[in-house]
């Protein structure tokens, strides 16, 4: 199974106007280091991101699923609102676990103070930093979800490259726009059945990262 990403959790402690957490029906849960390990076992990816439809640093277990992915060969990033409550100790257990990438989206917090804090804490994280309201990065529809114009057209390589994405209670959807599992697929106990297409995709003008599915690279 090539995984895309992992979902770290569906809570989220901001409101975008941009994302459509705020519609999501489906139950809200953390992944846990034996969900992590189990989707380790079956996944084809050496990259993978630890985030889907919520804040990664509400996991109180990221810096282990962190050292996780490290025993196993497997780079990491995860994107974040900066916004850990507060909790310093969990930021630096985060960056002394040392993810390949942070992306921090800067729409809902501008939060210098956590900027400041993982750059003083890391020691070979990349840091970048993204938005979508100041426009450096593409907004996208969610297949519909949010109003408005997708920036992000043409082939869809999920479907291309057969990625998935993995919820945090293991079940497994087949792209990140499926922030309320309406399209799952398998999970990552029974493996996956792929479909030629799905409904989230009537509405959808296709989500392209890296060719070759080598996302990582920019």
């Amino acid at each position: 199974m090539k995984i895309f990403q992992i979902e770290s959790t569906n809570y989220c402690n901001a409101s975008c106007s941009y994302c459509p957490h705020s519609k999501m029906t489906r139950k809200k849960g953390t992944l846990t280091p034996e969900i992590f390990l189990q989707a380790v076992k079956v996944n084809e990816s050496d990259y993978i991101g630890l985030h889907h439809f919520g804040e990664p640093l509400l996991n109180k277990f990221l810096p282990e699923i962190i050292s996780m992915a490290h025993y196993f060969g497997i780079k990491v990033e995860f994107s974040t609102n900066g916004n850990a409550n507060g909790n310093v100790e969990l930021v630096k257990r985060v960056m002394d676990a040392q993810p390949y990438m942070i992306r921090y989206a800067s729409d809902a917090f501008n939060n210098l103070e956590f900027l400041r804090m993982i750059t003083t804490f890391n020691k070979t994280t990349i840091i970048k930093t993204h938005s979508v309201k100041y426009g450096t990065k593409p907004f996208t529809t969610f297949a519909g979800a949010v109003e408005g114009e997708s920036q992000i057209k043409g082939e869809c390589y999920f479907k291309k490259y057969q990625y998935t994405c993995v919820l945090w209670d293991g079940r497994v959807v087949p792209c990140c726009c499926d922030y309320d599992g309406v399209e799952v697929i398998g999970d990552i106990w029974s493996g996956v059945a792929f479909k030629e297409n799905y409904d989230l995709c009537k509405k959808c003008s296709g989500y392209q990262f890296t060719e070759g599915g080598l996302w990582k690279e920019e």
